[in-house]
């Protein structure tokens, strides 16, 4: 059975936008108790984010669904498609979307008919059991996962920003 869980959230195109994804995406994923996706999908967000900032065009779309697996789409105005690049070892730009590859377990692009394109990734999430050592789909090897208070991330602070609550 899955269990699907959705949130969104627009952002407005400004040098924050990154930050807001990250705390919006683990405000989410804390209330959907599934910290254990929390570390490679908020790199992997705060990547699309910067890239959609950097390279899109208009207010920049955020949408979280929990099922079988965390996707996690980006959406922006701009039509123009991201690649992969090969940059000199010393560049100080470029890798993002080679992190986002190694990260996640599939990743892609998608242009959209009104306008614009979007950016998605999946981690596979399947269904956890609390019993028998298992917490939030990984095995204990010690310290529990940290968690982000849910009030400190949930609430974005801007005027600017759409805020859905996550479904639960």
């Amino acid at each position: 059975m899955t269990d699907d869980r959705k949130a969104a959230l627009v952002l407005a195109p400004a040098a924050e936008a990154p930050k807001r994804a990250r705390r919006f995406l683990s405000a989410t994923l804390v209330g959907w108790d599934r910290v254990d996706l929390a570390d490679r999908a908020l790199l992997a967000v705060s990547e699309l984010v910067t890239n959609a900032f950097l390279h899109g065009d208009g207010d920049i779309k955020l949408i979280i669904d929990l099922g079988d697996a965390l996707r996690v789409e980006v959406h922006d105005a701009s039509s123009q498609q991201p690649a992969l690049r090969r940059y000199s070892p010393l560049s100080t730009t470029g890798r993002g979307l080679h992190l986002v590859e190694h990260l996640v377990d599939r990743w892609g692009t998608d242009e959209q008919e009104d306008a614009g394109k979007l950016v998605w990734f999946e981690l596979d999430a399947r269904p956890v059991e609390k019993a028998g050592g298992l917490v939030s789909g990984r095995a204990m090897t010690g310290a529990a996962p940290s968690r982000t208070a849910p009030e400190q991330a949930a609430a974005p602070d801007s005027r600017a920003d759409t805020y859905h609550a996550p479904a639960a």
